[in-house]
């Protein structure tokens, strides 16, 4: 989240009723407002947790793959206007975050299959999407991502570049409130606003209830959309529906107060494949002042602006977007090798990452 968004979360659209807290209960694939464009909700475990995806044209073996990563409080459903259209050509995969839509919400600090402690950052989402790629797609794979999927991405890139044959970025999140980029003003506010929101549950809960208010949520959107006619009933009904399942208001927690961890110039300046940045000119979330020196490097082979576009474009302009993907895995593609299985196959992602 940028600054806009954290200060408009704390200073606006509350609702004096808070919601009922016995409706957090686990959403089935019929309550998910697909519609026509209905793709089912597919299952695979990671660390020994349920993780949800979609997919479109599986049966394009012979054509590059393409993996999805949504960005904050969104899931696989904010790719509906793009795995159909994708998949008539390429094999495309939407996954869930751990945390995030129909993917597990387990707490922060447990133990994981592997004695691992589950902590919501980009080590443990990077590491998912690695190992998603390797176990399910079985082929090297090009990523698509937005706002902080985008920064999972990067990191997968550059952990695990056996996997990766390049990343589309869509509104990279600037990580604005980060220990690296805050101001001496934010170091001392941001921190007691985090410790206040951690210390007094009531208020976060209250807090991240008022938010899961489809009117709220609604207002929220506002700022990610320019056009707001794109903020249908749909688009307010999917985003909200993973926002009351249990263990969703841990998930909020533990990310808003992440303030620590990698910001996209880290992997900007090793990333080894080719990667293309897409910025829409009225994003009010991620300012496009400052994303445009992300265009100063070299890995960057292209910094497209989107006029009259917000923070999602693949969803705000799904055509533009779609062919803007398709150009690059064209430019980029060859016969991606299938990713050998076995013990030399899990070693790779479970392995030390390469940088």
């Amino acid at each position: 989240l940028g600054d806009e968004m954290l200060g408009f979360l704390l200073s606006s659209g509350f609702h004096l009723k808070s919601p009922s807290s016995s409706r957090r209960l686990r959403c089935s694939a019929v309550d998910e407002p697909w519609g026509e464009a209905s793709i089912p909700r597919k299952e695979w475990n990671f660390r020994g947790y349920k993780v949800a995806y979609r997919s479109c044209g599986e049966e394009n073996t012979e054509r590059p793959s393409l993996v999805c990563v949504h960005g904050f409080g969104a899931h696989s459903f904010h790719w509906r206007k793009n795995l159909p259209e994708l998949g008539k050509e390429y094999r495309v995969y939407a996954i869930d975050l751990l945390g995030f839509g129909f993917s597990d919400k387990p707490r922060v600090g447990e133990l994981c299959s592997e004695d691992r402690p589950v902590a919501y950052d980009y080590d443990n989402w990077s590491t998912q999407v690695a190992r998603f790629i390797e176990q399910v797609v079985g082929t090297q794979s090009f990523l698509v991502a937005n706002s902080i999927g985008c920064v999972a991405a990067l990191q997968a890139a550059v952990d695990y570049p056996q996997l990766v044959n390049g990343v589309v970025q869509f509104d990279p999140s600037l990580r604005l409130l980060t220990v690296q980029r805050r101001n001496w003003i934010d170091n001392i506010t941001a921190p007691l606003i985090m410790k206040a929101l951690v210390n007094l549950r009531p208020l976060a809960s209250f807090f991240f209830e008022n938010l899961s208010n489809p009117q709220t949520l609604k207002n929220v959107l506002k700022l990610a959309y320019h056009d707001e006619r794109k903020i249908d009933d749909q688009l307010v009904q999917a985003l909200r529906a993973p926002a009351l399942e249990l263990g969703a208001l841990d998930v909020f927690l533990a990310f808003i107060t992440y303030d620590t961890g990698p910001i996209p110039e880290d992997f900007l300046e090793i990333i080894e494949q080719p990667t293309m940045i897409v910025w829409g000119e009225n994003d009010q979330l991620e300012p496009i002042k400052i994303g445009r020196t992300l265009a100063d490097f070299p890995s960057v082979e292209e910094f497209v602006v989107l006029p009259g576009v917000g923070h999602c474009p693949q969803d705000e302009v799904p055509e533009q977007a779609n062919e803007i993907v398709k150009a690059f895995v064209e430019r980029h593609s060859s016969s991606a090798p299938k990713i050998s299985e076995g013990e030399e196959a899990t070693s790779l992602v479970q392995g030390e990452p390469s940088r």
